[in-house]
């Protein structure tokens, strides 16, 4: 939560390091209203933390809220999230293009990206990994995408 930005980042910074571009380490998006930074997982993959401005204050008071994005390399940005929009209701986030396009909403995104596209902040490449995702969207449907291969199961309701 938002509220709790300082804390969860202090948090993080005593348990891994960082990365940073040009020195920073917490980056601002004034576009989505958010704070962010980044770390790597044991496996090597890039992980945000993200506070967004914009999300009411939960009712709880843990340090984490839940899963806010989750990155797909695809061969196709414009076709994949054209498949997520008439599969399962998922809208485009803001601006796209057609190798960075976010579906869903600000409480839930998929950051869809061209395979090779450098993952911010780093040079990574995004390649195509093995993931089965289950998530809350408009219309209950499931989108395998070759890539990878990924399997999006979208339900509706809690």
């Amino acid at each position: 939560p938002e509220h709790r930005w300082g804390e969860a980042r202090s948090w993080l910074r005593s348990s891994v390091p960082l990365l940073t571009q040009d020195g920073q380490e917490t980056f601002f998006s004034e576009d989505w209203d958010a704070h962010s930074l980044y770390f790597t997982d044991p496996c090597g993959n890039i992980l945000e933390l993200i506070a967004r401005h914009t999300l009411p204050r939960p009712q709880h008071a843990g340090l984490l809220v839940n899963v806010s994005e989750v990155g797909v390399a695809v061969p196709d940005v414009p076709d994949t999230v054209e498949h997520l929009r008439s599969v399962l209701g998922l809208r485009l986030y803001g601006e796209g293009s057609a190798s960075f396009s976010p579906a869903g909403t600000h409480a839930g995104l998929f950051i869809v990206v061209q395979e090779g596209r450098p993952w911010f902040p780093t040079d990574q490449a995004a390649v195509p990994l093995t993931v089965s995702i289950v998530a809350q969207t408009p219309r209950s449907g499931t989108v395998t995408l070759p890539a990878g291969p990924v399997q999006i199961t979208g339900v509706t309701g809690p």
